[in-house]
């Protein structure tokens, strides 16, 4: 026994006619309600009664006379179940149960209008922009490695061995990226020094304002001088240059030299005798170098040329020389002599 023999229920639309397990008020498959007073969904258009007896039951003599009935199944199907229909509403008419469907031809697909010439031609155009923009031309590399020169000038050498590096993943030269490691490594050198120069700078800067304090614009001018020989002159050392010239000009005049007048014979006779009263005491202690200075101011600037002097300081002299020896030869020195 198979499904069709269990099967009770068709949908009564003759173009479906698909059997059914149980009774249902619409269509699983074509959306036809299944008994009057039900509403088919609104994309379900039911044909009418009088359409449908037009377009089967005209049909079924001429299709007699040119193919063959086709033989009426086995077993009738019962459309529907007597306590289905209520006692006091008169039973829809049943329409006959239409033969197996025909297959109709597959309706062939619409055809594709063909792509218009104009769209083509965009499409090309499109592809070439694409390609112009993309290529990596030589005007690009050549704009990167001045990039990458420009940072390396301005002592920015992370970013210039960073361009350096991906200039290498492309069609670079290997003249182009020599030149650039070139060009790196040259201005390394360049920012070494002008570190150098900026410490210079500052410290020189310090002390020259330092100098413009304290008035004393000739050690200020010295210390600028001494920066300018060694690394040149450029915009700030003539400003500061300006600046010390206008403050020494604005600054008043320093005072006159007080001048001091010459001792007499009377007061440099007692000074010179005051130092030979002092070495004459140093002798006696032992402290000969003592003695020998004393006796030195006494020649070189209270008494320039005293024999006294001169003679008292070579005896200092021999006695600090005979001191020395002795003590050098592991000997005891007293009473002025080695013993």
């Amino acid at each position: 026994m198979n499904l069709q023999d269990q099967v009770i229920y068709r949908c009564i639309h003759a173009a479906c006619a698909r059997p059914l397990p149980r009774k249902v008020n619409f269509c699983p498959y074509c959306g036809t309600g299944q008994h009057d007073g039900v509403v088919n969904p609104a994309h379900v258009a039911r044909p009418a009664q009088a359409e449908y007896r037009e377009a089967v039951m005209p049909a079924a003599p001429a299709a007699a006379a040119t193919a063959p009935v086709p033989p009426a199944p086995a077993e009738p199907v019962v459309i529907a179940k007597a306590e289905a229909i209520a006692p006091s509403a008169p039973a829809a008419p049943i329409p006959p149960a239409p033969g197996p469907a025909r297959k109709q031809a597959a309706a062939p697909p619409p055809r594709r209008e063909p792509v218009r010439m104009r769209y083509w031609l965009i499409a090309l155009l499109s592809l070439w922009l694409i390609w112009l923009y993309a290529r990596p031309s030589t005007n690009k590399i050549e704009a990167r490695i001045a990039s990458a020169t420009k940072a390396s000038e301005e002592c920015r050498f992370n970013d210039a061995q960073s361009e350096l590096i991906a200039l290498r993943m492309t069609k670079a030269t290997k003249e182009q990226l020599t030149r650039l490691q070139g060009v790196i490594n040259a201005a390394y050198q360049g920012c070494e020094k002008k570190k150098l120069r900026l410490k210079a700078w500052d410290e020189t800067t310090a002390a020259v304002e330092s100098a413009l304090a304290a008035a004393d614009f000739a050690k200020a001018q010295a210390r600028l001088a001494q920066f300018t020989r060694r690394y040149g002159d450029d915009d700030d050392t003539r400003k500061l240059k300006e600046k010390i010239a206008a403050q020494r000009a604005a600054a008043p005049p320093p005072p006159p030299p007080i001048e001091r007048m010459a001792p007499s014979e009377a007061e440099t006779a007692q000074s010179v005798r005051n130092l030979i009263d002092e070495a004459e005491r140093a002798l006696a202690v032992g402290n000969y170098k003592k003695a020998s200075d004393k006796l030195e101011t006494c020649i070189t600037m209270v008494d320039t040329g005293n024999r006294e002097c001169a003679a008292f300081k070579v005896h200092a002299d021999r006695m600090q020389r005979e001191w020395s020896r002795c003590l050098a030869s592991g000997r005891d020195w007293y009473e002025d002599r080695c013993h």
